[in-house]
């Protein structure tokens, strides 16, 4: 696991109270953590704040796993540098 994947895991740990050993790439937000798509757009809202980007919000209707949206989170960051 890279840095960047493991920063956004811990971050996804600490904003949804889920053990970390808990949440793999293939984590679905929805069946494996019970959210909804307006919790998951606090998130995707928090992301942009703490990595200082901004995503596209059409992206997040593609998110289903924690693995989605470390990809949007990295092509957001590529494009900033």
């Amino acid at each position: 696991m890279d840095q960047l994947e493991n920063k956004i895991i811990e971050f996804i740990s600490h904003k949804l109270g889920i053990d970390k050993k808990d949440i793999t790439l293939q984590s679905s937000f929805f069946e494996d953590f019970n959210l909804d798509r307006l919790t998951l757009g606090e998130l995707y809202l928090q992301l942009e704040n703490e990595f200082g980007i901004k995503l596209p919000l059409e992206q997040i209707n593609n998110v289903q796993t924690v693995g989605d949206i470390i990809k949007i989170v990295e092509l957001n960051l590529n494009e900033i540098i």
